[in-house]
């Protein structure tokens, strides 16, 4: 009979989390310096996208200066380079997300108009793979607010066809949220590659004129969530063909870089 051996798993826990503050201070120690209150969410999280990079990288790199067009100086074996930074989505599942967030929230404005005395926070999870047309939404936002309704009332009604899972939790105020689940993001595709690098490449010479320096990176990132990328087993065997010096991958989740160019 199995037996679970409890202080080797909480030695590989402890192990585990060690590795992960060590690296989360590498990152910080780089970055910090160039954090402020002035800072937009999108100029932060490309700081740390940075920091990240030089980390997992593991080379000797410094940032020098944060700045736009491109987005950052950094300094490597005593030259300065250029680096612009770039997050690239799969924009079908972006689409997707956000059509299933909009239909969830036209769901709770139709039922708070209907129910204006009930207050609860619902967590929907939908089944793998679905998807609606427009002229579905209303069918569906019935589907949905008639199972609330039952569910508040004491009943026990089967979920909608389109639904996996809801959550519901005592609130101040009606919220339906959507959450996307267990996802698994699709291999990088060299089409995609080619489409993000393109949308930079034609600011290269901006970027060379901006800080009169000849060599340039590209760092794009893949995020996380469903709209990510894996770019691990992905299969690239076209060479890239770009003005930059070199093009990164960093995949933001795994904390894995590639070197593309």
């Amino acid at each position: 009979m199995f037996k679970l051996d409890m202080k080797n798993l909480e030695e590989s826990i402890k192990e585990a989390r060690n590795k992960m503050d060590v690296f989360g201070n590498k990152i910080e120690a780089i970055i910090k310096p160039f954090l402020n209150d002035d800072l937009s969410k999108k100029e932060i999280l490309e700081i740390r996208y940075v920091g990240k990079f030089i980390v997992c990288l593991d080379r000797r790199i410094n940032i020098l200066e944060k700045r736009e067009s491109p987005d950052f100086i950094i300094e490597y074996q005593n030259e300065k380079i250029g680096l612009e930074v770039k997050r690239f989505f799969n924009l079908e599942e972006v689409q997707n997300i956000k059509s299933k967030e909009a239909l969830f929230e036209k769901a709770a404005l139709e039922f708070e108009n209907s129910n204006p005395e009930i207050n609860v926070m619902v967590n929907f999870w939908t089944i793998k793979g679905f998807q609606f047309e427009g002229k579905e939404k209303k069918s569906l936002i019935k589907e949905i607010n008639d199972f609330v309704i039952a569910k508040i009332s004491g009943s026990n009604p089967l979920y909608p066809s389109s639904i996996e899972k809801a959550d519901f939790i005592p609130h101040s105020s009606l919220s339906f949220i959507y959450n996307e689940g267990a996802y698994s993001p699709e291999d990088v595709t060299e089409l995609t590659l080619e489409a993000a690098i393109q949308k930079k490449e034609v600011k290269f010479e901006k970027y060379k004129n901006n800080t009169e320096l000849d060599r340039q990176w590209l760092l794009l990132v893949s995020g996380i969530g469903s709209d990510s990328f894996n770019f691990e087993d992905a299969e690239l065997h076209k060479e890239i063909e770009s003005q930059f010096e070199h093009i990164f991958l960093l995949e933001d989740y795994e904390a894995r870089v590639a070197e593309i160019k």
